[in-house]
């Protein structure tokens, strides 16, 4: 905002950008998400730069469009297969493309930046202020405590979750304890839950160090308090995320010596395992429900090992959280939200 850019969707950016940058990971979501339906909506003559994934541009759709002129050109630092098979060399070789074979942080201008961070920390360190990528940090430490490590693993899982079903961008985290065991783990509690959020919206390899930096440098206000009030749980962590369209809360607690457990989605209390695929969705709250959209799973071979159903609100809405044993394809996922009285389907993977 601070720069006068504009947020626009995929689609939108595609259509009116004369230049376009692709700056995605590679997820199920994001592969050949440039194909052939894609170009067609851009410009005539766009040009594309892509160093980010190979994948995530449909090459042989690439290619036609050089060859009829939509794309005026091409530079392709990424590809699909890394060394090239045979079949993408005509696109390499393209009169319209520029290659290089993923040069990355080779460049002289990464290689120089590289070299002014580790200048920096080492200023930082001398003057004891923060240093980014230290490997000693104080959370890294707390980490390691016996009694926290379920409350790690739980913080980011429920980020996680959080991020598989939220709506819209991030604005806000916050997150606040309860429990004297968490009463040391504030900070380390808040960094496990940013990790599971943009670690999963991302696809990078977040750690609890990279995460807090991630979301600061994104102008994400994140924050994390500790809690006296009464609770009915020995020890509770409550993750509240504030996005561009809505505000989602999860809370989670541990019990016995690392029983992980959600007891909270949103305003409705339940109680379930969050690991593996976990297929969840809200619906009306009165008989045929969950017999219409299980049958649907059975239908498809699907496995329910568990199935949680939450308390009632005031618009007799449920959450249902159903462990399935295996990935449900997203036409099924639409089949399923096309059921009367069934709303919001989310596939969740959590490892």
């Amino acid at each position: 905002r601070k720069l006068n850019i504009e947020p626009v969707t995929a689609a939108e950016a595609m259509r009116r950008a004369d230049f376009l940058t692709v700056h995605v990971p590679l997820l199920e979501e994001t592969r050949n998400m440039i194909n052939a339906e894609a170009l067609a909506s851009m410009k005539p003559n766009v040009r594309i730069v892509n160093c980010a994934r190979g994948g995530i541009i449909d090459e042989e759709a690439l290619r036609h469009a050089l060859d009829n002129g939509q794309v005026a050109g091409a530079a392709l630092d990424v590809f699909e297969s890394e060394p090239p098979n045979e079949d993408e060399w005509p696109l390499i070789k393209h009169p319209k493309v520029i290659a290089t074979p993923h040069l990355g942080a080779s460049t002289e201008e990464a290689q120089a930046k590289v070299a002014q961070e580790i200048a920096q920390s080492m200023v930082n360190a001398f003057a004891e202020e923060p240093v980014v990528g230290v490997v000693n940090a104080p959370n890294l430490t707390l980490a390691q405590m016996p009694e926290l490590k379920p409350w790690v693993m739980l913080a980011e899982r429920l980020g996680s979750l959080c991020a598989q079903v939220l709506e819209g961008q991030v604005r806000s985290v916050s997150v606040e304890l309860t429990g004297s065991v968490l009463a040391p783990s504030e900070s380390l509690c808040s960094a496990s839950c940013l990790v599971g959020i943009f670690g999963t919206v991302t696809g990078e390899q977040l750690n609890l160090i990279s995460a807090p930096a991630f979301a600061r440098e994104r102008e994400i206000n994140v924050s994390h308090a500790f809690s006296t009030e009464p609770c009915a749980y020995s020890a509770l962590l409550k993750l509240t995320v504030e996005t561009t369209k809505a505000t989602h809360v999860l809370s989670g607690s541990v019990f016995g010596p690392r029983q992980v457990r959600v007891v909270q989605f949103d305003e409705h209390h339940l109680e379930f395992d969050p690991s593996g695929y976990l297929f969840i969705y809200k619906s009306i709250d009165k008989p045929g429900v969950l017999s219409r959209v299980s049958g649907l799973l059975g239908e498809e071979d699907i496995n329910i090992g568990s199935a949680v159903t939450s308390t009632c609100n005031s618009n007799k809405e449920v959450v249902n959280v159903f462990a399935v044993g295996k990935k449900v394809e997203a036409a099924t996922l639409k089949r399923a939200a096309a059921l009367p009285d069934v709303a919001n389907v989310r596939l969740v993977h959590l490892f």
